[in-house]
């Protein structure tokens, strides 16, 4: 089922443990691991499923909230479930304004910065597709082409500095 967001949901708060919309400026940390996503040194566009972009979103951390240990906890379940595709995880770190500037070919924002913190993670936002400009298959791979630029500069989680 395809989410109901729009471009005011960023401009309000999406969820009880929110700390508030995602700023602009805000770095974001997306988990990324090889040799599921990252192969030859960059990141495919199978890193971007369509379906999150569409339902359920592409899970993100707001650098500034971040907890350190909850994302290594993250890192180790995860590549327990798929060791042979989950060797190496690293964190793609961009911008939020890196997301929300890419447009469609009419100059529409073709992807959300959604905060949706949990109980659990109070850093977790996500990406969804701008479903107002379009729904399709087609769609969505464009977004996913273009987002892909945003994930290639990677750091290992222990070169982060994280806030304390």
């Amino acid at each position: 089922m395809p989410h109901q967001y729009t471009l005011g949901s960023e401009k309000e708060k999406q969820s009880k443990f929110s700390l508030g919309v995602v700023k602009d400026e805000e770095e974001l940390l997306r988990l990324l691991y090889t040799p599921e996503h990252v192969r030859d040194g960059l990141v495919i566009e199978s890193a971007i499923s369509l379906d999150d972009l569409k339902c359920r979103g592409l899970s993100l951390d707001r650098f500034d909230f971040a907890k350190k240990e909850i994302i290594q906890e993250r890192i180790n379940s995860q590549m327990l479930k798929k060791p042979e595709d989950r060797e190496e995880a690293s964190l793609a770190k961009f911008t939020c304004q890196d997301i929300r500037s890419v447009n469609n070919k009419e100059n529409l924002q073709q992807n959300l910065v959604i905060d949706d913190a949990t109980e659990e993670n109070i850093a977790h936002s996500s990406i969804f597709n701008n479903n107002e400009i379009g729904k399709g298959r087609a769609t969505l791979r464009k977004s996913r082409s273009l987002l892909i630029e945003y994930l290639q500069d990677r750091y290992s989680l222990d070169s982060l500095i994280f806030s304390e």
